[in-house]
């Protein structure tokens, strides 16, 4: 999956997280999972639904009715990464509309959709123009697509990273002979 480690907020290691008062992260930790999912394709290992959300607790992260703050959020994949990340904007959008939009580089959004319930539920998208995604909702850790989850778009949050990713080149270890090898020359 292009790197990134799939996380569903129903995973019994963090569904029953308090999100700050009136939900727990099984119930609404959409936006924050598909976040952790996000920072574990650029260099976070350690990040995952449970610790993006102990930094949102620790830092202010929530508003009284639970909503994430998207300043807080860029920060807790800053941490994760140790890459910079900033929050950019949060606009409307439709089907139509975002198959024109284009992932700029060192961007990402993280898109709300409304469900087949007419629920908003939070997704990271992959792919605009074909409507992949990944849904921290579900288990499954493959791509999905909107159509396929009958989900339709209505919010784009854009979030980007400011700095380059750190390429450390490979150290090569010296060669040791083996006992008893000997080099043909």
């Amino acid at each position: 999956m292009n790197g990134y480690t799939h996380y569903c907020q129903a995973d019994n290691r963090w569904k029953d997280r308090r999100l700050r008062t009136h939900g727990t992260m099984g119930a609404k930790g959409c936006l924050i999972s598909a976040a952790a999912i996000k920072a574990t394709g650029e260099g976070g290992a350690d990040a995952t639904p449970g610790t993006i959300d102990a930094y949102m607790d620790t830092h202010n992260g929530y508003t009284s009715r639970d909503w994430a703050k998207w300043n807080v959020v860029a920060a807790a994949i800053s941490e994760a990464t140790g890459r910079t990340c900033e929050w950019v904007e949060n606009r409307a959008v439709t089907a139509s509309s975002l198959r024109d939009y284009k992932i700029e580089d060192g961007n990402f959004p993280l898109l709300r959709v409304k469900t087949s319930r007419r629920t908003n539920h939070y997704v990271l998208l992959v792919d605009p123009r074909e409507g992949t995604i990944i849904d921290p909702g579900t288990f499954q850790d493959e791509p999905h697509t909107l159509a396929a989850k009958r989900y339709t778009p209505n919010r784009i949050s854009i979030f980007r990273y400011t700095d380059k990713p750190e390429v450390v080149a490979p150290v090569e270890s010296p060669k040791r002979k083996r006992k008893g090898w000997t080099s043909k020359k």
